[in-house]
């Protein structure tokens, strides 16, 4: 797809072009999720998604851009951020204002434009940076966006791992990490294929109490072995893995993504709360400047869960447009699933002997 505007000229490509991260460089809220490792990663490893790029230039010069995703199968959709997670345009930031506000909505155009069969839903989810950018456009743009508060929890690391645990971590989860330790339980940032393998089946298990089907362990594989950026937190005692967080590290942002631990020891071996030191610690060891918990889904204990550790909200925006056909399914389905007592939106603690917490627990 080729589309020009005056002198914009927006391409689709299904690889990132050569100087994609000289982009990445020019927008300061540019995270992990716009890297092209993430998205051809899951180009690779996770079956069913197909990635592109819509590239707007000007006089051959990238301007702005956007990596998305389309997903081919039972649930056709496209997505600005894989899973839900942060995306949509990057514009070079030494435009004027009102550059970009054009080829921001001129990528918007082509991104629908990608749409395909009667269906599919369009998603655009932007992170606190972005949104505090674009939300206000999207809110007047000409097509019905239907917006969805989507807060998440962020940890500042200002001053270092000393600071960071004197005066964020509340006192009681200063305890439980000390505790944790004299029992044993040790937590270390690696980039250890076994270790997340051995890590997977608590996941699983935990996607099975929420109701949704588990992100690819060999997406899970792939990411990890972008070492310089990615690593996974993992928590252990007596050789077994109660847990961990795979952390993506871009930008001074660490994003503890894809994370949960062992219920049956929460109580006794507190492996959520050394789960989120051993982010800390990483994050710091690291020079990220922000940890990002992502969100809680509704669930208040987890939310609470997260402010024990110092963390802020941050206001970010997922935007869905969608044809009223599929809205009534969607409604449907949710009756059905309250009908059968599905159990979706559950926190992986409720029902355990303890009632720590994980990443989307």
């Amino acid at each position: 797809m080729r589309e020009s505007r005056g002198s914009l000229e927006i391409v689709r490509q299904d690889e990132a072009p050569a100087d994609w991260k000289e982009l990445l460089s020019a927008d300061p809220a540019a995270d992990y999720f716009h890297t092209p490792y993430w998205s051809q990663a899951a180009g690779r490893s996770w079956p069913g998604v197909k990635p592109f790029w819509l590239c707007a230039r000007r006089a051959g010069r990238l301007v702005g851009g956007m990596a998305a995703v389309r997903h081919t199968g039972r649930v056709a959709r496209l997505e600005s951020g894989l899973d839900g997670t942060s995306g949509g345009p990057l514009l070079d930031a030494g435009l004027a204002p009102a550059d970009q506000q054009d080829i921001f909505l001129a990528l918007v155009e082509a991104y629908l434009a990608e749409r395909r069969g009667s269906l599919p839903a369009v998603c655009l989810t932007f992170n606190a940076q972005h949104e505090a950018r674009y939300g206000n456009l999207l809110a007047n743009h000409a097509q019905t966006w239907q917006r969805t508060e989507n807060p998440g929890a962020v940890v500042p690391l200002d001053g270092g791992l000393e600071q960071v645990e004197m005066t964020r971590l509340v006192m009681n989860k200063r305890n439980e990490r000390n505790r944790a330790q004299r029992r044993g339980v040790t937590v270390e940032a690696v980039n250890d294929a076994d270790l997340l393998r051995a890590y997977y089946p608590l996941f699983e298990r935990a996607c099975a109490v929420w109701g949704k089907a588990p992100t690819p362990l060999s997406f899970l594989e792939d990411l990890l072995r972008d070492s310089g950026h990615v690593y996974f937190v993992a928590v252990m005692h007596e050789g077994q893995v109660l847990g961990g967080h795979l952390n993506l590290l871009f930008g001074g942002r660490a994003v503890a993504w894809n994370g949960v631990t062992d219920r049956q020891h929460a109580r006794t071996l507190f492996p959520a709360t050394m789960a989120m030191w051993g982010d800390i610690v990483a994050g710091c060891e690291r020079g990220a400047r922000i940890l990002d918990l992502g969100g809680s889904g509704g669930v208040v204990s987890l939310e609470r869960f997260k402010k024990f550790f110092g963390a802020e909200t941050e206001q970010r925006g997922h935007y869905v447009l969608e044809p009223s056909s599929l809205k009534l399914l969607r409604g449907g389905k949710k009756m059905l699933d309250r009908f059968r007592g599905s159990a979706g939106g559950r926190r992986w603690h409720d029902g355990g002997k303890g009632s720590g917490a994980g990443l989307g627990s």
